[in-house]
């Protein structure tokens, strides 16, 4: 018996065990070149997180590309970023919290991708954003690409936050869980920068939501030439449904609007953005250049004109001129574009005489959009979200649902009338252009048809159907 309790067998049997590769390496290393061992064994000792991180990524994970050869050693990664949770509520309930507090978050031990999305790439945040934007100033204008899958830009009112709550509660998708404009009026690396703080690191589609994106041309030109990749999802609404829900929706959140009766076709800044003319959603969609008014997609020169007039013609004189000031005549917005209604953004029901023909039109809607995205796993079911200030007591709310307005009322007729002419025009030029692109996808294209030919349909002869019943 040793002094330290050992037993001499056990002794000699521990003695007669070989010693670890590394162990032999390093005495090796000592008794030889002393000096090289110690820089060896620092090196080990600096770099023994990075060697555990690689070692979690199978043979097929491949990180991004990086900025130069110096970097493929400092495999950085935000600490401070929560897991991504397969439960549906729960999932929004913690990126509205991150959104807010990113410092109160979870281990890098306990944040992983969920086990089924081994088809998307691993993405570690490994360049610095600082390193970002400089390559990005310095030439390398898609070098951040990677960490932006999906915008949701556009338009305002309809059905933006819902599209962005629900494709956050899907396992392989992460999205930034509040409302960014970041590529208006600042470098076009910023908006990563929001994805490296506030989503995970992994195996994700990661996107935004920014419903004024797609009537900025700063926007879409920074998506065009830094992210030509992102895919863009944009929603539309029938423009009577829609005008009446901007303008109430500024009322619940405090705008001094003026009374609707007052408000004419123009738009000026006393209306808060709540102007008939953004109802005209092809004035807007036409500047992305993929129909034959912003692209040459003919060699025949006669043919080249008679394509682009019979297309203007469909505009009115007002949006003519806008067009000849604006247009950006020879650009293609190489971004990928999903076009959806926001009633589509709805479960089926249970109960009437099209239940089968609305799971039908359901089903291939989250079909072509889970096609679109490249996800692999079903998205949950639809949710219902209705954006706008909450936290007010009953005198202050009951003041605020005294001054909303419903379209219906007589006093509108003018005003939906309006919007009856532009939803036309908008249906005509999307079905017979925008949706024809080979960049333009649409969920359930008859079904999408039979949605857009109500915009010119006053919707108030259904509502008032209802009442009656």
């Amino acid at each position: 018996m040793t002094n330290n309790g050992e037993t001499t067998s056990t002794r000699r049997q521990r003695q007669r065990q070989p010693p670890s590769l590394i162990r032999l390496s390093l005495k090796r290393c000592f008794a030889a070149r002393p000096v090289l061992a110690l820089l060896l064994l620092a090196y080990i000792i600096s770099h023994v997180t990075v060697i555990q991180e690689l070692s979690s990524i199978d043979a097929s994970g491949k990180s991004p590309p990086l900025l130069s050869s110096s970097t493929t050693l400092m495999m950085r990664t935000n600490p401070k970023v929560p897991q991504k949770q397969p439960q549906q509520q729960s999932a929004v309930r913690m990126k509205q919290k991150t959104s807010s507090v990113t410092n109160k978050t979870e281990s890098d031990s306990t944040r992983q991708s969920p086990p089924n999305n081994r088809s998307l790439p691993f993405i570690s945040y490994d360049i610095p954003f600082d390193e970002l934007r400089s390559a990005m100033d310095a030439g390398n204008d898609t070098v951040a690409q990677h960490l932006l899958d999906f915008g949701i830009i556009g338009f305002p009112k309809c059905g933006t936050t819902t599209m962005m709550q629900w494709l956050g509660m899907h396992n392989e998708i992460v999205a930034i869980q509040h409302e960014i404009m970041a590529l208006q009026k600042h470098h076009p690396a910023r908006i990563v920068n929001f994805v490296m703080k506030e989503l995970p690191p992994g195996r994700f589609l990661r996107g935004y939501k920014s419903p004024n994106d797609v009537e900025d041309q700063r926007a879409l030109n920074k998506l065009a030439r830094h992210y030509p990749h992102t895919k863009l999802i944009v929603g539309l609404r029938h423009p009577v449904l829609w005008y009446e829900s901007f303008y109430n929706h500024r009322i619940q959140n405090g705008f001094n609007m003026p009374p609707m009766t007052e408000m004419n076709a123009n738009c000026i800044g006393g209306y808060y953005g709540v102007c008939i003319g953004r109802a005209g959603y092809h004035g807007t969609l036409v500047r992305m250049g993929k129909t034959p008014l912003g692209y040459d997609n003919s060699t025949d020169v006669n043919k080249k004109v008679e394509e682009r007039e019979a297309e203007r013609n469909l505009f009115s004189p007002k949006e003519r001129r806008s067009l000849r000031n604006d247009l950006p005549v020879g650009t293609i917005s190489p971004n990928p574009v999903f076009l959806y209604d926001t009633s589509q953004l709805k479960m089926p029901s249970n109960s009437g005489v099209d239940v089968v023909q609305q799971q039908d039109n359901y089903n291939q809607f989250v079909q072509t959009l889970k096609t679109y995205l490249g996800v692999s796993q079903d998205f949950p079911p639809m949710i219902q979200s209705k954006p706008g200030k909450k936290d007010l007591n009953a005198t202050e709310q009951a003041r605020r649902d005294a001054r909303k307005v419903d379209i219906c009322d007589e006093v509108y007729q003018e005003h939906r009338k309006w919007l009856l002419e532009s939803g036309k025009r908008t249906k005509e030029w999307i079905l017979d252009y925008f949706v024809k692109s080979p960049d333009v996808t649409v969920g359930n294209l008859h079904h999408f048809r039979e949605i857009l030919d109500t915009y010119s349909v006053d919707p108030c002869l259904q509502r008032n159907r209802n009442k009656t019943r």
